[in-house]
């Protein structure tokens, strides 16, 4: 949207109300996320509007939101691989005699990393047979792989 565009729009509100900017994740977001303008600055073609994001855990559960400060930490972990799968519950860490690491939540939860081949697979202790991989474990295996050097 060009910034005379929004001039018009603007033109067109209550000038004592107060500005929020809602954004959604996904189209069917009825709610979305309020953010609080509080700077705008000019850059090349562009006009940036930098926003407080002021809500609390509490006020995300209230209203139905996800926590974006809470999100954001999660998505830059400063955690390691080994940390993320421990808090995951995977608290058994071993070598195998093929020289593949062994990360075990329990029976039907343990990954394998095979630094040789540079491949990394989910299956049950005795069996093929596991859970889905979820999107945490996937964070973590893709720490562990950037920790691994396989993603350069």
């Amino acid at each position: 949207m060009k910034v005379k565009e929004l001039i018009e729009k603007l033109n067109k509100c209550d000038k004592e109300k107060e500005v929020v900017i809602r954004f959604a994740v996904v189209d069917y977001d009825e709610i979305g996320y309020v953010l609080f303008p509080e700077i705008v600055n000019e850059y090349y073609d562009q006009i940036a509007i930098y926003s407080n994001y002021p809500c609390t855990a509490e006020d995300c559960d209230f209203i139905g939101q996800v926590d974006l400060v809470k999100a954001y930490k999660n998505e830059s972990p400063d955690m390691t691989s080994d940390e993320m799968l421990e808090k995951l519950g995977y608290t058994e860490k071993t070598k195998t005699q093929a020289g593949r690491v062994k990360y075990k939540k329990d029976d039907d939860n343990v990954l394998y990393f095979s630094p040789k081949e540079r491949k990394f697979n989910k299956s049950g202790e005795h069996d093929d047979m596991c859970d889905c991989i979820t999107m945490d474990e996937l964070k973590a295996v893709y720490q562990k792989c950037k920790e691994l050097g396989w993603l350069e």
